[in-house]
C-alpha cells in the first residue's frame, strides 16, 4: 500500500490516542442534542407575560442550528468550536388565557418580529469541550416594515449563558 495513503490514517489514529478521544464526535454530540431540544419545541405557546401583565401567545420559526470546529494554534486549547441558533418569534397579547390559545399568530404574516441568533463558542482543553463564550444578536421588524432592522450584538460570559433556560439551555454543552 502506499505511504502517501497510510500517513493520513496514521496521524489521525496519533492525534485521537493522544487526546483519548473524538473531539469532532464529541462536540457533534452537544449539537445534536442542541437539535433535540429545538426539534421538540411546540411552534406556538400561551403563557402569562410577567412584563406586559398579560396573556400572550408566541410563535416560533424552526430554529435553523449550525456549527464548526477549527483547529487552533494553542497546544492547552487544540480546537475551538461554536454552535449557532438562528430563530425567529413574534408574540400577540390577549384579554385572558383562552383568548390567546384562540388568536392566529404567525412569524410571518405578523406586524412585527424579533430575529435572534445565539451563538455559544467552545474550547477544547483537558480531554473536554468547554464553554468559553458568546453573543446575543437580535434585530427587529417593526410595524409595517418589510425588512428587519440592523442586529444589535451583547457579549455573553459563560456564566450568562448559563442561566439560559429551556431549549437554549442545551446547547451550552455538560
Amino acid at each position: 500500500m502506499n505511504f502517501a495513503r497510510l500517513l493520513p490514517l496514521l496521524l489521525l489514529s496519533i492525534h485521537q490516542a493522544s487526546f483519548g478521544s473524538d473531539p469532532l464526535a464529541e462536540f457533534k454530540a452537544i449539537v445534536d442534542t442542541c437539535k433535540v431540544a429545538f426539534q421538540a419545541k411546540p411552534a406556538t405557546k400561551v403563557a402569562f407575560n410577567s412584563m406586559t401583565q398579560a396573556w400572550t401567545k408566541y410563535a416560533f420559526t424552526p430554529a435553523e442550528i449550525s456549527y464548526d470546529v477549527r483547529r487552533s494554534e494553542s497546544l492547552v486549547r487544540p480546537f475551538t468550536a461554536f454552535v449557532e441558533i438562528l430563530e425567529s418569534r413574534t408574540a400577540e397579547k390577549a384579554a385572558d388565557e383562552a383568548a390567546a390559545a384562540q388568536l392566529e399568530v404567525s412569524v410571518e404574516t405578523a406586524p412585527t418580529a424579533q430575529k435572534t441568533v445565539v451563538r455559544n463558542n467552545f474550547a477544547y482543553e483537558n480531554g473536554r469541550w468547554v464553554l468559553i463564550g458568546g453573543t446575543y444578536t437580535s434585530s427587529m421588524r417593526m410595524r409595517g416594515e418589510k425588512r428587519f432592522d440592523a442586529p444589535t450584538s451583547l457579549k455573553n460570559t459563560p456564566e450568562e449563558i448559563g442561566k439560559h433556560t429551556g431549549e437554549l439551555a442545551e446547547c451550552r454543552g455538560k
